[in-house]
């Protein structure tokens, strides 16, 4: 018997919630190529917005949640068209 679509998603997304939240505590503490240059070209005392853009569960969490609605809405044009 083969499971609900709708039942599958969810399972799927509780396990890609699951593996964000644990797989971003191993993640390095090390700079990024971004804040290494800024860094080097003296850029670095200016103005952060670290909270909006630090590595972390919640973080991870919302940029899937953002992938998923921008595929989803991709997709529903994309059927619409047909």
């Amino acid at each position: 018997m083969k499971p609900p679509t709708r039942r599958l998603a969810g399972v799927a997304l509780l396990v890609a919630a699951a593996l964000i939240t644990i797989v971003s505590r191993f993640a390095s503490k090390a700079p990024d190529g971004l804040t290494r240059v800024a860094t080097d070209n003296g850029m670095a005392s200016a103005p952060s917005h670290e909270p909006l853009l630090s590595y972390g569960p919640a973080t991870g969490l919302v940029g899937a949640l953002v992938v998923l609605l921008l595929v989803s809405g991709l997709m529903l044009l994309l059927r619409k068209g047909r």
